[in-house]
């Protein structure tokens, strides 16, 4: 299977051996390439020659950058950017797996029951708690996703299968209010 790597001008950051210090000098180098990769991801405009325009194609999965249009309970109608440029298409990228609330019930024995804005009632049935997805989404935002050779099992308002789902690169996760 061919590699697909990320195309960076950046020089690469050499990877630690299990003996090396723990030195700030490294970790501020892993930091400002985490940053680096976050502003070309973020701002008003998409650098996507630091991402591969496809996987593999014995994969089945295709990498797509998106601008986040309209936030509902399970998925995000967003815009895709192709060779830089802003699609007007509207297309459906569902929510990670634990955020969208199609999966909801039960998480680690704590039951949610969706209140709104990205929040949720929590309970384990001793205790209650208000929680919200952090960092919230927020329209025009820039994710990334996923395109499966398969569907999700969300449908979007006009009742076409979703088959893009989002990354979440951001790491959001639910938190108590």
């Amino acid at each position: 299977m061919p590699e697909t790597a990320l195309r960076d001008t950046e020089p690469q950051i050499e990877r630690w051996a299990r003996a090396d210090p723990l030195l700030h000098g490294r970790l501020n180098e892993t930091v400002d390439a985490v940053n680096r990769i976050r502003r070309t991801l973020g701002g008003g405009q998409v650098n996507r020659g630091a991402i591969p325009d496809e996987a593999p194609a014995d994969v089945g999965i295709e990498l797509g950058v998106f601008e986040v249009q309209t936030i509902t309970r399970d998925y995000l109608d967003c815009k895709r950017f192709i060779n830089d440029v802003l699609d007007t298409t509207i297309v459906s990228v569902m929510k990670p797996y634990r955020l969208a609330e199609v999966n909801w019930g039960t998480i680690g024995g704590v039951s949610l029951t969706f209140e709104a804005n990205q929040r949720a009632a929590a309970t384990d049935g001793a205790t209650n708690e208000t929680w919200k997805v952090t960092p919230v989404y927020v329209v025009g935002d820039i994710i990334l996703a996923i395109q499966t050779d398969t569907d999700t099992f969300v449908d979007n308002a006009g009742g076409e299968r979703i088959v893009w789902c989002d990354l979440n690169t951001d790491g959001r996760a639910w938190a108590k209010v």
